[in-house]
């Protein structure tokens, strides 16, 4: 950590240093796609007068706050959805300065086992859009993940990411066999738009990251596709509002101790 002068000294934003996950950090940034994702961190930023003012960064809007009870620096973003604006968005939160990478939102079932409303916990990610592996694929810091997860419970996994809808364009039979195919030792994959570019970027730029997502599209059991029960209970649409900001707000509550 650079040294601080005296001049700094009353600087309101001046960052300590906490232990999370078995690093020393001082200054972390959050992503979402979307501003319901990013929950207490952005609703805080705006409504709270220690905040920082919005400011633009590569184009990205970024907000800054320091935590309760003189806790970590963090700095927000609102990506967009995607893969290009994924990676420029937390190409921004870099160029801030942050020392860690939280990514936050939702995601997509590709399996019957996954419900709305499960939190998943990644421990990695892949870009999906091309049938190669080799090069695509990026893990997540084991330690932030760990420490996350003993505080939020929920099941560990990662993502297929890829430029598309997280499920309303795949089939059900590839939804079954990405599920089948891709299952490994870390768990059911799930579908997004995002995790795997900001892995890719936190990556390249030595940065530890991880995410936790919450299941917003359920695929339904063959048993009710056939009874038709539920046909809009599992949809993005149908689910946002009520499931979007929860995996920010278990990682406000983590790290507000």
């Amino acid at each position: 950590m650079e040294p601080i002068d005296a001049a700094s000294k009353d600087d309101p934003f001046r960052p300590g240093s906490s232990p999370i996950g078995g690093l020393e950090l001082s200054h972390v940034g959050v992503l979402a796609a979307l501003p319901g994702e990013l929950g207490p961190f952005l609703t805080q930023a705006e409504g709270r007068p220690a905040a920082e003012p919005v400011r633009s960064v590569q184009g990205v809007e970024v907000r800054a706050l320091r935590l309760p009870k003189g806790g970590l620096r963090v700095t927000s973003a609102v990506s967009g959805i995607g893969k290009v604006a994924a990676a420029h968005g937390a190409s921004a939160l870099l160029s801030c300065g942050v020392e860690a990478l939280f990514m936050v939102g939702t995601c997509g079932g590709l399996s019957p086992e996954h419900a709305v409303g499960d939190l998943v916990h990644l421990a990695g990610a892949i870009q999906w859009d091309l049938s190669s592996r080799n090069g695509r694929e990026v893990s997540a810091h084991g330690g932030l993940t760990e420490a996350w997860r003993l505080q939020t419970s929920g099941g560990l996994g990662w993502a297929l990411t890829a430029d598309r809808p997280a499920l309303r364009w795949i089939s059900r039979w590839r939804r079954a066999r990405a599920a089948r195919d891709w299952l490994d030792e870390r768990g059911t994959p799930v579908a997004d738009m995002e995790t795997a570019a900001v892995g890719a970027v936190a990556q390249r730029s030595d940065t530890p990251w991880a995410a936790l997502r919450v299941v917003s599209d359920a695929q339904r059991s063959l048993a009710t596709r056939i009874l038709g029960r539920n046909r809009g209970a599992s949809s993005f649409e149908a689910n946002y509002r009520a499931q979007a900001a929860r995996p920010a707000t278990s990682l406000w509550d983590w790290l507000s101790q």
